[in-house]
C-alpha cells in the first residue's frame, strides 16, 4: 500500500461555513419540454401538379379524419401507407394527446437494444414528440431501420421482419408485422395521372413506401397530427397532406466506437466505420462515344480532421491505403459482412464505332452488340434501343474490360470546406464492375440496396480539442447528380485542473507534487471463499484495459515501488449486495478492491506531453491536463509544497460521460461537458469540460495518523456554474457506502 496519509481534524467548521455560504449561490435551471409535435415540413401545405393550397380545417373529436395525396414519379408503381403513430382524444379536456406509437412499431422497438433497454423504451424513442426532439441524424436513421432495413448490421425493418420470429416445419415465421393501413392503390402503366389520393385517414404519423419494377425509392414520413392554432386553443389539420417521392439516394451513417459521438482520450485507437446505402445503380448506357467519355461516376471520400490521425492496422509500419477496409454483407437478410474482393472482375463497357479498338479480336476482346446478344453484355437491357445514350443506325460494342471494384487513393492531406487541413481518404467505387458482380452473383445478392462499410482505425493526437466541436470526422458519397450525401461523427476529451492555494490566504501555491490514476478494473474476495481476490470486471474500457496479473501482484508492485508503481488500489468492504459501476456484482459482505492505473495520457497545458505526474505551479490557471476520457479518477499528492503539510486524503472525482439519449435530446448530440458523478440525484453538469480542483494546504499543523489509507469524500462546491471545486479535508473513512458512486 502507498503511504499512509494524516487525517485532517481541525479547521472543519470554518468549511462548513464556506459550504453554507458557496450553497447559497449554486444555479438552479428549470427545462421547459416542446408541448407540440413537431411538423415535418415535406411539402405538407403547398400545391402539387397544379393543385391548390390545402386549407386548415378544425379537428374536435376523436373521429376527425384527413387526406393525404402522393405525387409518384411515373407509370407502374404502386404506394402503400402504414401507420406509425396514432393520436387520442380526451373527450373530458377536449385536447389532443400527444402521438404514441402504434403497437407494432411500440413491440418493435422492445425488441432490439438499439432502443429499449431490458424491455423499456429508451427515453428518446418512447414516443414520436421525443424523437422529434433529437438531431435530424438520429430520426432519419430511426426510420430508414423501421421501414426498410433488411441487413443484418442492425434493426430489420418491422414492415418485412416484425418484431419476433418462430420456426414452423424448419421456416422462419416473423410475428408483429407492421399491415398496410389501407389497400394499396397502383398506377396502370398507360395511366396520365400520377397523383394518388388515400382519404378519410385517421389522425396520426404515417410512413408511404413506393415500390416499382426497376426503381427503389425513399421512404417518406408523414405527419398528419392536428395542431393548436387561435387563441382559443382549437386543433386544426389540412384538408389534404402532399407528398413527394424521390428515387433512394444513397444513405451514409458514419459512426466512432460505433456511435455518433463518444468521450476519447488522447493516443487512444479508435474504431471508424462509414455505413453506406449505395443509391440505385445506373441504368445501363452507352459509355463511350466520339463526343465524350461517360464513364459511370461513384467515389466516398473522407475527412478526418488533426485531432486523429490513420493508426496503422496491418503493422507494416506504415500508414496508408492498405490499412483501410471494405466490407458489405449483400442486401439478403442474415449474411453476413465479408470483405469486397480486390482482385479485378471482367466487365463490359459499351462504346459506339468511334472506340479504338486497335489490336482488341473481336468476339473475344470486344463484341458487336445486337438485340439478341445485348443482354448478355448489359445488367437489364433487353434491347439495343433502350439503351442510355442509343442512336438509331449508330454501331454498339461491349468491350471486355477488368478491373478491382473498388480502389483507394494514395492517403494524402487536403483542406477541407471549413479551411482546415485534413487527412483526406477516398475510395473509388467502379459502377461497371459492381453491376457486373451483381449479374453475376448466384445467390440474388444486390449491392445496390445493402449496406457497405469502409472502416478503419486511428489514433487520437495531440491536437484534439477539449469542450469543443472541431474534433470531427466526416465522411460522404458522392454519385452523379449530386453534389453527394454526407455524415459528420466528432470526439469529445477532456480535463483536469489542478489550483494549489493555501488554506488561510488563498494564495497559490507552486511545488506540490501528484500522481493521476484512472480506474480500469475490479477485484472481488468472496466472504466465504478464500482470501484470495478474483478478477470481476474493467471499467467500461476497451479489452487492452483489462489487467493481466492478479491482485496479489498490485499489491506487491506498490509495496516495493510505492509513489514510483504504476497502481493504486481502494478496498471496500459492502455491507449490502450490489453493482459496480464496472458491472461487477457482489455480495453482502464481500471485500470489492478497485484498480487504479497512473494515467499518462494527455498534455500539459497544451504543450508538455502528461507522463501521470503534476507539479503545482503559483497562478490562478493552476496545471491543466487535457486528453481524459470518462471514468474514476484519483488524484494522489506525493510531495507536500515545501512547509506545508501534506494531504491526509487522495482526492477521487469522476468523469462521467453524458449518455447517447441525454446528448440527442438536451444537448444537440454534444458531449463538450459531462457529469461529474453517476448517481442521477446528485450529479452536476461541467459544461466546460474541464474538472477543476481547488486543492488547500496548510502550514503548521501536526496530523495524527489513522492507520490507514483514506480515500476523499467527494464534496463540491460551486461546480455546476464555475467548474471549479473546493476540496474539504474530513476525517478519512476505511469503508462507506457503495451506492455513493458506485
Amino acid at each position: 500500500m502507498k503511504k499512509t496519509k494524516m487525517r485532517v481534524i481541525n479547521r472543519i467548521f470554518s468549511f462548513l461555513a464556506a459550504l453554507v455560504l458557496t450553497m447559497g449561490y449554486l444555479p438552479f435551471t428549470s427545462v421547459v419540454f416542446a408541448t407540440e409535435f413537431a411538423t415535418e415540413p415535406l411539402n405538407n401545405r403547398g400545391s402539387v401538379a397544379g393543385e391548390g393550397a390545402a386549407t386548415s380545417v378544425k379537428v374536435d373529436s376523436a373521429n376527425a379524419t384527413t387526406n393525404l395525396t402522393v405525387k409518384l414519379t411515373a407509370p407502374g408503381e404502386t404506394v402503400t401507407i402504414y401507420k406509425l403513430a396514432s393520436v387520442s382524444y380526451d373527450t373530458v379536456t377536449k385536447k389532443y394527446l400527444e402521438p404514441r406509437w402504434v403497437t407494432e412499431v411500440d413491440n418493435w422497438l422492445k425488441a432490439y437494444d438499439n432502443y429499449s433497454t431490458d424491455g423499456v423504451i429508451k427515453t428518446a424513442y418512447a414516443t414520436p414528440l421525443n424523437l422529434s426532439s433529437a438531431s435530424e441524424a438520429t430520426w432519419t436513421e430511426f426510420y430508414k431501420y423501421l421501414l426498410y432495413n433488411r441487413s443484418s448490421s442492425g434493426p430489420l425493418n418491422v414492415v418485412e421482419y416484425g418484431s419476433s420470429s418462430s420456426e414452423e416445419n424448419g421456416e422462419t415465421i416473423y410475428l408483429g408485422k407492421l399491415a398496410p393501413y389501407t389497400d394499396s392503390i397502383h398506377v396502370d402503366n398507360d395511366a396520365t395521372e400520377l397523383n394518388v389520393t388515400f382519404t378519410n385517414l385517421e389522425l396520426g404519423i404515417y410512413g408511404i413506401m413506393v415500390t416499382a419494377d426497376s426503381k427503389r425509392f425513399n421512404p417518406v414520413v408523414k405527419d398528419l397530427t392536428p395542431k393548436v392554432n387561435g387563441p382559443e386553443g382549437n386543433y386544426y389539420v389540412d384538408s389534404v397532406y402532399f407528398a413527394e417521392l424521390k428515387s433512394a439516394e444513397a444513405t451514409i451513417d458514419k459512426k466512432i466506437n460505433g456511435q455518433q459521438a463518444d468521450a476519447v482520450r488522447m493516443s487512444e485507437v479508435v474504431d471508424f466505420d462509414i455505413n453506406i446505402t449505395l443509391p440505385t445503380l445506373y441504368a445501363d448506357r452507352v459509355t463511350y462515344t466520339r463526343a465524350m467519355d461517360k464513364t459511370y461516376s461513384m467515389y466516398i471520400e473522407d475527412y478526418m480532421s488533426p485531432a486523429f490521425t490513420l493508426y496503422d492496422l496491418n503493422n507494416d509500419g506504415i500508414e496508408d491505403n492498405k490499412d483501410i477496409a471494405f466490407t458489405s454483407t449483400g442486401s439478403l437478410e442474415g449474411t453476413v459482412r465479408e470483405p469486397f474482393p480486390t482482385e479485378s472482375f471482367e466487365y463490359y463497357e459499351i462504346a459506339d464505332s468511334t472506340y479504338d479498338k486497335t489490336g482488341l479480336i473481336e468476339d473475344v476482346d470486344y463484341f458487336r452488340l445486337t438485340d439478341s446478344n445485348v443482354a448478355d453484355y448489359t445488367s437489364s437491357t433487353t434491347t439495343l434501343n433502350k439503351l442510355g445514350g442509343y442512336t438509331s443506325g449508330e454501331t454498339y460494342y461491349a468491350i471486355k474490360r477488368s478491373a478491382p471494384v473498388y480502389t483507394i487513393d494514395e492517403i494524402t492531406t487536403r483542406e477541407n470546406a471549413d479551411g482546415v487541413e485534413c487527412t483526406y481518404i477516398k475510395l473509388n467505387i467502379n459502377v461497371g464492375v459492381l453491376k457486373q458482380m451483381i449479374k453475376d452473383d448466384t445467390s440474388g445478392r444486390s449491392y445496390d440496396n445493402a449496406i457497405v462499410t469502409v472502416s478503419y482505425k486511428a489514433i487520437v493526437t495531440d491536437q484534439i480539442k477539449v469542450n469543443s466541436e472541431e474534433n470531427y470526422n466526416k465522411a460522404t458519397i458522392v454519385y452523379e447528380g449530386t453534389s453527394g450525401v454526407s455524415d459528420t461523427v466528432r470526439g469529445y476529451t477532456y480535463g483536469l485542473q489542478v489550483i494549489k492555494v493555501d488554506g488561510d490566504t488563498d494564495a497559490t501555491i507552486a511545488g506540490a507534487q501528484f500522481n493521476l490514476y484512472k480506474e480500469l478494473n475490479t477485484y472481488i474476495n468472496d466472504k466465504d471463499g478464500s482470501d484470495e481476490f478474483v478478477w470481476a470486471a474493467d471499467m467500461k474500457g476497451s479489452a487492452a484495459d483489462t489487467l493481466s496479473v492478479t491482485y496479489e501482484e498490485i499489491l506487491n508492485d506498490i509495496e516495493e515501488n510505492l509513489d514510483e508503481s504504476i497502481y493504486y488500489t481502494y478496498e471496500q468492504h459492502m455491507s449490502e449486495a450490489g453493482v459496480t459501476t464496472s458491472g461487477a456484482e457482489y455480495l453482502a459482505g464481500d471485500t470489492v478492491a478497485r484498480v487504479f492505473i497512473k494515467y499518462t495520457a494527455g498534455y500539459i497545458d497544451e504543450n508538455t506531453q502528461f507522463g501521470g505526474k503534476i507539479t503545482s505551479v503559483a497562478t490562478e490557471q493552476g496545471v491543466i491536463v487535457s486528453g481524459l476520457d470518462e471514468g474514476n479518477y484519483v488524484l494522489v499528492e506525493t510531495k507536500a509544497p515545501s512547509g506545508y503539510n501534506a494531504l491526509a486524503e487522495d482526492i477521487l472525482f469522476t468523469i462521467n460521460r453524458i449518455d447517447n439519449d441525454t446528448a440527442q435530446l438536451e444537448f444537440n448530440g454534444s458531449l463538450t461537458g459531462f457529469y461529474d458523478e453517476y448517481d442521477d440525484e446528485t450529479k452536476n453538469l461541467i459544461e466546460s469540460g474541464v474538472m477543476t480542483l481547488r486543492v488547500l494546504n496548510f502550514k503548521g499543523l501536526m496530523l495524527p495518523s489513522t492507520g490507514g489509507k483514506g480515500i476523499l469524500l467527494f464534496t463540491i462546491l460551486g461546480i455546476a456554474l464555475t467548474s471549479t471545486t473546493l476540496v474539504l479535508m474530513i476525517a478519512r473513512a476505511r469503508t462507506r457506502d457503495a451506492s455513493s458512486y458506485m
